[in-house]
C-alpha cells in the first residue's frame, strides 16, 4: 500500500499536475475500481499534455538559466536530498562535506599540515573518500 511522505513536488511535477489534477488524484482512493482506473489514466494523459504545452512555449525549468550566482554541485546535492529516501541522505551529506572541504583546500592553497588537520576531523570512511576525490581532482 502507499505510504505517505512529505516530499515536495519537483518543478516538473508542479508543471504537470496543476491544481485540478492534484484534486483528482486526491479523490482516487474514494472511487470505485473502474472509475479509479480511468481517472488515474486521465490524470497521466493530462500531465503529459501540460508538460508538452509548457515546453511548446519554449520555457525551461533550469536553475542555470536564471540570472544568479553559478550553481554548484553542492546546490544540486542539497536539492536531491529533498527527494531521496532516508537511506540515501547520509551519503549525499558526506559528498557535500567532502566537496566543501576540497573547495576550502583549493581556494586557500592549504599546506600539507592543514590538510592533515582537516583530515583528522573526518571519519575513516570520509578520509578514504576524500583521498579518492583528492586524487581525482589533482590529476585533472
Amino acid at each position: 500500500m502507499y505510504e505517505e511522505t512529505n516530499v515536495p513536488l519537483t518543478a516538473i511535477d508542479q508543471i504537470a499536475n496543476g491544481d485540478q489534477l492534484q484534486m483528482i488524484k486526491a479523490a482516487l482512493p474514494y472511487m470505485m475500481q473502474p472509475e479509479q482506473k480511468y481517472a488515474a489514466i486521465y490524470t497521466k494523459i493530462m500531465e503529459i499534455q501540460n508538460i508538452l504545452s509548457f515546453y511548446q512555449e519554449t520555457q525551461d525549468i533550469s536553475i542555470c538559466s536564471l540570472e544568479q550566482e553559478e550553481t554548484s554541485i553542492i546546490d544540486v546535492f542539497q536539492d536531491l536530498k529533498k527527494y531521496c529516501p532516508e537511506s540515501q541522505k547520509a551519503p549525499l551529506e558526506q559528498y557535500i562535506q567532502i566537496i566543501q572541504i576540497m573547495n576550502i583546500f583549493q581556494s586557500s592553497k592549504s599546506t600539507d599540515r592543514s590538510q592533515d588537520l582537516m583530515k583528522n576531523l573526518l571519519s575513516p570512511e570520509q578520509q578514504s573518500l576524500f583521498e579518492t576525490y583528492q586524487t581525482m581532482f589533482s590529476t585533472t
